[in-house]
């Protein structure tokens, strides 16, 4: 007789094993399964591109979503990280949207630029006066001549130290020249103080008569009329449109806003030397409005907050410079 000894333990411990792998193939057998179902439903709530006709994609090719049952353990998705849209409400789990009928109604707060009107300069008169009566402005004159001058080729006339009636004798003959201009440039550099500009002898002349006597002639009527102002301010009121035709095309730019200083440095004043730089290279392609936005912008940050300019267009119109050839 042949007796067989068996080890309850060593039994027990292998239908453990064997219980454990079948647990375990079921699982991979459920999760493959659960992200087979959750890849299809996560396709079919995928919002479907359409082509230039407007066609959906064919209904016939929407179950061939290159997704293979037999694969499903390779499409890197743990389980645990799987979605679950095991009900039909997940799709309302996202927050709740903000209803469409607060968002109509909304109207443009600002005035764009691109149907304002566009005018060009090709041949003006340019017209340079720079007093010493605070601080040299050789620099200035320079730098006014290297832009409109050997830059843009203009019909450039310069002077320095002009007592205040020697200023209004060049307003007075240049307001009405005998050569056709299409624009007028007239630039000021040195000390101005409430409302007007000083002439070497310290005696002054209304800004607002510059603008007017120019406004009113007969040879720039109807042309584009700059006038910048490398000045201090203290005192001088902002709005300079009453003394203009609003028809008239006029572009003010001074150095510093009302009731403030327009720095200077060793090179000269910060306004002219930032307002000739940036022009001379962006003119070809920026207009004026556009560029003194940036002008305006690198005054402040060169002159440490100390200036800050102007720029206004009578009507809003952009004007561009071109090269005289």
């Amino acid at each position: 007789m042949i007796i067989v000894f068996v080890d309850d333990d060593n039994e027990n411990s292998e239908q453990e094993i064997i219980r454990e792998e079948q647990i375990a193939n079921n699982k991979k057998t459920i999760n493959a399964i659960k992200r087979l179902e959750n890849m299809k439903k996560f396709t079919a709530i995928t919002p479907r591109r359409l082509n230039n006709n407007n066609n959906d994609i064919d209904s016939d090719n929407s179950d061939n979503n290159n997704i293979d049952s037999d694969n499903s353990d390779n499409n890197n998705i743990d389980s645990d990280n799987s979605i679950n849209n095991d009900s039909d409400d997940s799709k309302e789990t996202l927050p709740e949207m903000v209803i469409e009928d607060n968002l109509r109604g909304w109207t443009p707060s600002i005035k764009m630029s691109k149907n304002m009107k566009t005018v060009t300069i090709r041949d003006p008169l340019v017209i340079v006066i720079g007093n010493d009566t605070e601080f040299p402005v050789k620099q200035d004159l320079q730098a006014f001549y290297y832009l409109w001058k050997e830059t843009l080729c203009y019909e450039t006339r310069i002077w320095k130290n002009l007592t205040s009636e020697e200023i209004k004798d060049v307003v007075y003959k240049l307001s009405e020249p005998q050569e056709d201009y299409d624009g007028l440039i007239f630039c000021y550099s040195g000390h101005g103080k409430e409302n007007s500009l000083c002439g070497c002898n310290c005696k002054t002349i209304e800004i607002e008569d510059i603008i007017k006597s120019f406004c009113r002639s007969a040879k720039f009527s109807g042309k584009p009329k700059i006038f910048i102002f490398d000045c201090c301010r203290e005192g001088i009121n902002e709005d300079m449109t009453k003394v203009v035709d609003k028809e008239d095309k006029v572009f003010l730019i001074f150095a510093s806003i009302s009731n403030n200083t327009a720095s200077t440095s060793n090179s000269g004043s910060y306004f002219t030397q930032v307002f000739v730089s940036f022009i001379s290279k962006k003119y070809q392609t920026q207009s004026l409005d556009k560029m003194m936005s940036m002008i305006n912008y690198n005054v402040e940050s060169v002159s440490q907050n100390n200036t800050r300019p102007y720029f206004r267009s009578i009507p809003r119109l952009h004007v561009y410079f071109k090269k005289h050839v």
